[in-house]
């Protein structure tokens, strides 16, 4: 996830910067972030954001201006208003605001904010799979994924009642999935926990029938990954 923070305020920043640190260790969610001082020193970047969190009172351009902006370019990304004056929260929601937080802003606030962007992305996010006759390229929604095994250099990905070949290997393949939702749980095994059914010390039961193994090095740190989804979810 990559996050734009812009606030004229240095102490702001530095503080939203240790949250969001402190947000990627603990809920293992890979973060990128960028600082702005400025609306307009955000609206000069070429970079794409998956979310801005923006102040509205800086010097310049304002924080509705900036939105104003950045909707002008078509930019999907979900920004979250953080302001000391809760009164705008009226004028900022005609440009399709992801939240409105109240400075300072609470650390329980924000994180629930981002784990709602990253449940939003992951729920949206593809990936470029090959039919089985490798004849074409298909673009198959994450969520969809059930798991995937390895095959050689590739890997057979099973989604819905389908099955692709992903071209590279397994370990290729958990690299481009979110790290959240996916868990590899053997050497040849990628699984989606979202489809675990049930489990046991040497092997998962997905929810389509289908077995995967499970090793006795990664069995911990699987229960561990499994047990932190599960409590993310139904918090969700």
């Amino acid at each position: 996830m990559i996050i734009a923070i812009c606030d004229d305020e240095r102490i702001f920043r530095e503080r939203l910067v240790q949250l969001i640190r402190l947000y990627s260790a603990e809920s293992g969610v890979p973060v990128e972030y960028c600082t702005f001082s400025s609306g307009k020193e955000l609206l000069g970047s070429d970079r794409s954001f998956d979310v801005i969190i923006l102040d509205y009172m800086m010097d310049g351009i304002n924080g509705i201006d900036t939105i104003k902006e950045i909707r002008a370019r078509s930019q999907s990304a979900r920004i979250i208003f953080a302001s000391s004056y809760p009164d705008i929260v009226f004028e900022s929601i005609k440009y399709n605001i992801f939240r409105f937080l109240v400075k300072p802003v609470e650390k329980d606030k924000l994180f629930e904010a981002l784990d709602s962007a990253v449940k939003e992305m992951s729920d949206l996010r593809r990936i470029l799979l090959r039919d089985m006759d490798g004849d074409r390229n298909v673009s198959v929604l994450e969520r969809e994924i059930i798991y995937a095994q390895a095959d050689n250099v590739y890997s057979i990905v099973t989604a819905g009642d389908c099955a692709y070949r992903y071209m590279n290997s397994i370990s290729s393949l958990q690299n481009a999935l979110d790290p959240a939702r996916f868990c590899r749980t053997n050497r040849s095994f990628l699984v989606n926990m979202d489809q675990i059914a049930s489990y046991t010390k040497s092997e998962i039961l997905l929810k389509n029938g289908h077995r995967a193994l499970i090793s006795r090095g990664r069995f911990k740190d699987f229960q561990s990954r499994y047990f932190a989804f599960l409590r993310k979810n139904d918090a969700t």
